[in-house]
C-alpha cells in the first residue's frame, strides 16, 4: 500500500516517487530532507526483501562480495562470521560492511567496475557473492567466466 508524506503543500512542489523497499525508500528520503529540499513523497514499494534459508557453505571461500547493503544484512541474519577479504559496490554497502566488522578491500561504484577491479587485482577464488535473485549485472557469472570461481 502506498503512503504519502507531504513536505510542502504548494501545488508546484515536486513529487518524489519511491518504488524501492520501504526501509530503503525512507532512508533515501531522509537523506534528501537533510539537504533542506522541498518535495512531496509517495512511497510505493514494488518489491520487498525476503531472506531465504538456502544453505550457504563458506568452507574454502577466499573472499566475500556484497553488491548491496541487503547482502550484508543477509550475511548478518545468518550469523555468519569470517575474516575474509571483502569487496563491495557503493559507499552504503561499504558502510554496512564496516558496521558488522568487515573491512572492504575494494569499494567500486557499480557491479561492472567491481568486476574490473577484481580482474586487475588478480583476486583468487572461490568467492562468495551474497545477492538477491534480481540483480543488475551478473557479477558471479562474469568472475567465474574469467576463471575466478564465484
Amino acid at each position: 500500500m502506498a503512503s504519502q508524506t507531504t513536505s510542502d503543500s504548494s501545488p508546484d512542489t515536486p513529487v518524489v516517487l519511491m518504488t524501492r523497499p520501504r526501509a530503503d525508500s525512507e532512508d533515501f528520503i531522509a537523506g534528501l530532507k537533510q539537504r533542506e529540499l522541498h518535495f512531496n513523497t509517495v512511497i510505493s514499494p514494488l518489491m520487498r526483501i525476503v531472506f531465504t534459508d538456502d544453505p550457504i557453505d563458506i568452507d574454502g571461500v577466499r573472499g566475500l562480495i556484497f553488491t548491496s547493503s541487503n547482502g550484508v544484512a543477509a550475511w548478518t541474519a545468518r550469523e555468519l562470521r569470517a575474516n575474509l577479504p571483502t569487496y563491495v559496490v557503493g559507499p552504503s554497502t561499504a558502510l554496512a560492511a564496516r558496521s558488522i566488522g568487515l573491512s572492504p578491500d575494494i569499494t567500486a561504484q557499480n557491479a561492472a567496475a567491481l568486476v574490473d577491479e577484481l580482474r586487475k587485482e588478480d583476486v583468487q577464488g572461490p568467492l562468495l557473492h551474497l545477492s538477491g535473485r534480481h540483480t543488475r549485472g551478473d557479477v558471479a557469472g562474469e568472475l567465474t567466466a574469467m576463471g575466478v570461481e564465484t
